[in-house]
């Protein structure tokens, strides 16, 4: 018998410019409000950095709690980070004037796809003009194209009162259609034997869910944790209620079927902060893409500042500057310069060296606290994380999110320095206005 050998050429898309980023990839989160001081902000920069580190196509968020009265302000928050939101707004409350609920669909410029003789500008506005809302805001959506093909995104939130949802689930599912991108915090779960982990036992109240599990199926929509995770426990909402501890999957993802796209879940982490240290309560969905992962280039060498705060190495620069000191050919013409160009080369090098060892070092304490992140975040997903590890997990972010603060590279200095000066030069001072002057302003100009 004679072995047959076959040779196969993978193409990478990635290298030819034809995949520029992975995708698609859609996130799902409940924000309990971000309706306090400077929280919009802080919302729209931690979506800027995640999709900037890996692309996000959409967004899906819900009870935002933002009023009318700030949607300009939403608008140019998110334009000025390169983000389009799309918003709509629950009505105020009588007595507190709060708008409770509120849905929102945040896509980055990036993931949009602009058509011939179109600015993203254009591009943004041409979305935004096919936006659609019902219930009171609680429904969202938004037709735009992803990888060509023609999606229909959607925010939603399904009220908390088991008695109003199936009401609002019968008012939405005409509205879904098999492009539909769905995310949606349901307040109930598709199955309660495989989506529900809970102390109480008085019966739990599920209404809705059927008439929700109809309009998928009738759609052809997917089920992403589900079809990903089969029977395995993999949940989304943590509540500490009177009756003790509730694990839920309330918080979904539906996405059409397409055989030629293969879906994963991004890692058990969320991107936004931990309110409390007693309950999680809702945590990210994430939804994504596998695509061919493209190569890094190598950065510019840096050293660290925080090297210098090593007493022990500040000990062994001055060794070294004492020896090249001694070394110095004080009687040849260029001695004193031949000494310093290989005191500073020396200098360098030692404090390259040093800056990898001080960055090893922190980045094997962030690394090890990622990994007890990682597997705190796993034991939440399956439901069996303990009181002290939902506290330690909040203290842990907080931590890795101070350590790795990015520092300041000497190229990000130049650049700043260079756009200050810029900005400087640009004023409209009497000298520059002086040039198109007659004689006579001139002399106005002069004595003013």
């Amino acid at each position: 018998m004679i072995a047959r050998t076959v040779t196969m050429w993978i193409r990478d898309l990635t290298e030819e410019g034809i995949e520029p980023h992975p995708g698609p990839r859609y996130l799902s989160k409940n924000l309990n409000s971000i309706h306090g001081k400077n929280k919009l902000y802080n919302t729209f920069k931690r979506i800027r950095r995640e999709s900037t580190h890996t692309p996000i196509t959409a967004l899906f968020i819900q009870d935002h709690r933002l009023g009318p009265s700030r949607a300009a302000e939403i608008e140019t928050l998110a334009r000025g980070m390169k983000l389009l939101a799309i918003t709509a707004h629950a009505p105020p409350h009588p007595r507190t004037k709060i708008c409770y609920g509120g849905t929102m669909i945040v896509i980055p410029h990036e993931s949009i796809e602009v058509e011939k003789n179109e600015t993203m500008q254009d591009a943004c506005d041409r979305i935004k003009a096919t936006k659609k809302t019902a219930a009171r805001g609680r429904y969202l959506t938004v037709t735009m194209k992803v990888d060509t093909t023609t999606r229909k995104l959607v925010a939603a939130y399904a009220p908390a009162k088991p008695n109003d949802r199936p009401a609002f689930f019968n008012t939405i599912a005409p509205r879904l259609t098999r492009r539909t991108v769905l995310g949606i915090d349901a307040n109930c779960v598709p199955d309660t034997t495989l989506d529900l982990q809970r102390d109480a036992t008085t019966p739990y109240r599920n209404e809705g869910a059927d008439i929700l599990s109809d309009a998928i199926d009738r759609k052809g929509l997917m089920d992403v944790v589900r079809e990903i995770k089969g029977n395995e426990p993999c949940f989304t909402a943590h509540h500490v209620v009177a009756g003790g501890t509730c694990w839920s999957r309330i918080d979904q993802i539906y996405i059409p079927r397409d055989g030629s796209t293969h879906y994963a879940l991004g890692p058990a982490n969320d991107i936004f902060p931990q309110h409390s240290e007693v309950e999680i309560d809702h945590n990210m969905v994430d939804v994504r893409t596998k695509k061919v992962k493209p190569k890094r280039g190598s950065d510019t060498p840096r050293i660290s500042e925080k090297i210098f705060e090593n007493a022990t190495f500040l000990e062994e620069l001055k060794v070294t500057i004492q020896k090249a000191r001694s070394k110095v050919h004080t009687s040849r013409p260029d001695g004193w310069r031949k000494g310093w160009e290989d005191l500073k080369q020396e200098l360098k090098k030692q404090c390259l060296e040093q800056t990898q060892k001080e960055k090893y070092t922190r980045s094997l304490n962030i690394k090890r606290k990622r990994l007890i992140l990682s597997r705190i975040d796993t034991l939440i997903q399956a439901g069996t994380a303990q009181p002290s590890q939902i506290k330690q997990r909040k203290e842990i972010r907080a931590e890795i999110s101070k350590d790795s603060k990015t520092e300041f590279t000497l190229h990000q200095t130049l650049e700043k320095e260079a756009y200050n000066m810029g900005k400087a030069h640009d004023r409209c001072t009497r000298e520059f206005l002086r040039l198109g002057m007659t004689p006579t302003q001139r002399s106005t100009s002069r004595h003013s």
